[in-house]
């Protein structure tokens, strides 16, 4: 996880009733750094969507992002 995030995270947790988490990357490791931001939230998201560079340029992002959204809206 990028250190503002971690230091956003720490310094408003109390103030974060919902969360939603994503993240773009070139390969792996979105899992990892969403169980840090659950951790450090002490919460679980209401969604989380993980994109990778490959399926960045690729047509199932808008699926994935449209099904990111729906959860979030729930």
């Amino acid at each position: 996880m990028a250190p503002a995030v971690r230091a956003y995270l720490v310094r408003n947790k109390g103030k974060i009733k919902s969360a939603a988490f994503f993240c773009t990357q070139g390969g792996s490791g979105g899992e990892k750094t969403f169980g840090c931001m659950e951790e450090l939230l002490g919460m679980k998201p209401k969604a989380s969507l993980e994109l990778n560079a490959k399926e960045l340029a690729g047509p199932e992002k808008g699926a994935k992002i449209t099904a990111f959204v729906s959860k979030i809206k729930e």
